[in-house]
C-alpha cells in the first residue's frame, strides 16, 4: 500500500526510510513530480525505466545530498566550481566526469564517463540530504516518444496515481505536493571538459544570464 502525505518532517523521514529499504518513492518539485529511488539500487531503476519506456541510453539524474560532495564524486574545473557555489542548491544540472572509475562503477545505471548532477532545492533535496547518499530521479510519465498522447511530466498527485495505475510500479511512498506550478525543465550546463568554458545545451529553469553572471563576475 502507498503511503502519502502532505510536506512535513514526517513525510521526508518517511521517505528516506522508504529509499533505505530500497523502495521507490515520488516527490514534488516546483517544475513537475519525480520518481526516484538511491542511485545505486539498480533494480528500482529499472524497475522505473521499464514502467517509463524510457530508453536505457538516457541515464537519470545523479541527485546529490549537499553541494559540498560534488568533488567527492567529479573532476570540478573552475567554471563549475562557481556555478555550485552560487547556484546550488537550485534547477540546474551539470554534466560533470567522475572523479575515477571506481566511483562510476558503483551505479551501473549512469553513464559511465560523466552524470547529469543536481542538488535541487526544496522536499527533493532535503530527502537527499537526510539519507546522505545520492539518488537517481526521473519525471513521472511515460516517455513521449511512446506516449503519443501524454501531457508531459505529471503535475498532480491525480496524474501521479494515473501514471502508476497505468504502469502498475510499486512506489511506497508519495508527497502531496499540490500543483508543481512551473512544468519546466532544469537548464543543463555541460562542465566536461578541463579548459573549455561550460556550455548551456538546454535552457530551462535556471536562466542564462544567471549562468553568465555566476561565471563571470564576482557577484
Amino acid at each position: 500500500m502507498i503511503k502519502i502525505f502532505k510536506p512535513s518532517l514526517e513525510a521526508i523521514n518517511e521517505t528516506a526510510l522508504a529509499l533505505l529499504n530500497n523502495g521507490i518513492v515520488v516527490v514534488p518539485t516546483t517544475r513537475w513530480y519525480m520518481i526516484f529511488s538511491k542511485a545505486e539500487n539498480q533494480e528500482c531503476i529499472e524497475r522505473i525505466y521499464s514502467a517509463k519506456k524510457r530508453p536505457i541510453n538516457k541515464p537519470p539524474l545523479f541527485v546529490l545530498p549537499k553541494k559540498t560532495f560534488a568533488k567527492e564524486y567529479f573532476k570540478i574545473e573552475n567554471g563549475a566550481e562557481q556555478l555550485i557555489q552560487k547556484l546550488w542548491p537550485g534547477e540546474l544540472t551539470m554534466l560533470l566526469q567522475w572523479a575515477n572509475p571506481s566511483i562510476a562503477s558503483q551505479y551501473k545505471a549512469f553513464n559511465q564517463t560523466y552524470a547529469m548532477a543536481i542538488n535541487p532545492p526544496g522536499l527533493f533535496g532535503e530527502i537527499a540530504n537526510t539519507l546522505l547518499a545520492p539518488l537517481a530521479a526521473t519525471t513521472v510519465n511515460i516517455s513521449e516518444s511512446f506516449d503519443k498522447n501524454s501531457l508531459g511530466p505529471a503535475i498532480t498527485l491525480n496524474e501521479v496515481m494515473l501514471f502508476i495505475q497505468k504502469t502498475g510500479i510499486k512506489v511506497d511512498v508519495i508527497i502531496d505536493g499540490g500543483i508543481c506550478p512551473t512544468f519546466m525543465p532544469t537548464t543543463i550546463v555541460d562542465c566536461q571538459f578541463e579548459g573549455q568554458n561550460p556550455k548551456i545545451i538546454r535552457e530551462g529553469f535556471v536562466h542564462e544570464r544567471a549562468i553568465n553572471v555566476a561565471l563571470y563576475t564576482n557577484a
